[in-house]
């Protein structure tokens, strides 16, 4: 599955010798979020506030293989999709003078993935309101990138709604040129109005996906590693594992269940 695993058989040892992570997690959103539209994503995204650290596992142990995580929202969240995912952040955007800096990590991490080494790039972009925007009324915010190839310099363009709340998140995959499907680096972000407020570029490797029927009720959807085709991304000492949900404005209580497996 990672580096060192092959089969099913493999995870088990690994169990066996190491012991199993196994994380609970709760994040209470008070305050809504905005909306996306045409011209920003297309899905309504949040960013749950709080994330999980990846701890150190010890000598010889590479990082974890997350093979279950079970997540649902609490109260009227109709057809809301959660996503567990490992977060790079790659750019901020300090709307306050327009201002643009790196991010917390150079660009996307090569993994080892089913034993092959990879330059990932984000399966998902998003751009997050990690603070509320102030006197942004539909502000066009344009992102310089290098794409899942290499390529420096390409551009996404985005017309943002008025004001985004804080946690508000925006879908960047309809906005990329043409060709591309993610990046590996943000290098430059800037927004044509607005007086206060910041905006964060993640890269996102998404661990699993869960499918809620409103209500907090799981529609028994869930996506995992072994039943599904998503890359078995180890989640490496320090990486960071951020929550998101698509199609839902409301504020809510989520909760997640995570059960990990050592990679030696």
């Amino acid at each position: 599955m990672g580096s060192a695993f092959n089969s099913i058989d493999d995870l088990l040892a690994s169990v066996a010798t190491n012991g199993p992570v196994v994380r609970n997690f709760f994040q209470r959103s008070t305050a809504a979020i905005t909306a996306a539209n045409t011209t920003s994503g297309y899905v309504t995204t949040r960013r749950q506030l709080s994330t999980i650290t990846v701890p150190s596992l010890g000598a010889g142990l590479t990082g974890l293989i997350f093979t279950t995580i079970r997540m649902a929202p609490g109260g009227s969240n109709s057809y809301a999709i959660s996503c567990a995912a490992l977060e790079y952040e790659l750019g901020v955007l300090t709307v306050s003078g327009n201002s643009f800096a790196a991010g917390a990590v150079a660009s996307m991490p090569t993994k080892t993935i089913r034993g092959t080494s990879i330059q990932t790039a984000s399966l998902l972009p998003v751009v997050v309101a990690t603070t509320a925007l102030g006197g942004a009324t539909t502000p066009a915010l344009t992102i310089t990138y290098t794409d899942q190839d290499g390529n420096a310099s390409q551009t996404a363009s985005l017309t943002l709604p008025t004001n985004p709340t804080i946690n508000s998140g925006f879908l960047v995959t309809p906005h990329l040129a043409s060709g591309d499907t993610g990046w590996r680096d943000v290098t430059n972000m800037s927004i044509s109005a607005g007086t206060s407020g910041t905006l964060k570029a993640y890269g996102l490797l998404p661990l699993a996906f869960d499918l809620s029927a409103g209500t907090g009720a799981n529609a028994g959807m869930a996506l995992d590693l072994i039943p599904s085709n998503l890359p078995a991304f180890v989640a490496e000492t320090n990486d960071i594992i951020a929550f998101y949900m698509f199609g839902s404005t409301a504020a809510t209580d989520f909760v997640a269940f995570l059960f990990g497996v050592a990679d030696n």
